[in-house]
Parts: C-alpha cells; sequence; structure tokens
C-alpha cells in the first residue's frame, strides 16, 4: 500500500507550481545555474 504523501511535499508541489508560472509569466523555458561543484 501506498504511503500518504508528508505535508511538505504538498508544499513542495504548491512552490514548483508557482515557479513554472512565473517561468511561462517570462517567456522562459529552462534555467541555468552554475555550483561551485560542478566542473
Amino acid at each position: 500500500m501506498a504511503k500518504a504523501p508528508k505535508a511538505s511535499a504538498g508544499a513542495d508541489t504548491a512552490l514548483v507550481k508557482a515557479l513554472a508560472d512565473i517561468l511561462d509569466d517570462a517567456g522562459l523555458a529552462e534555467l541555468e545555474y552554475e555550483t561551485e561543484a560542478v566542473t
């Protein structure tokens, strides 16, 4: 039987949807970023 999603999963989903809306409104399809760990 599948476990019920944690409460934070709902918040994460809402955040992802909000960010997707912002990207869509701005006409962006992807993000690029760099970290020191990437060589």
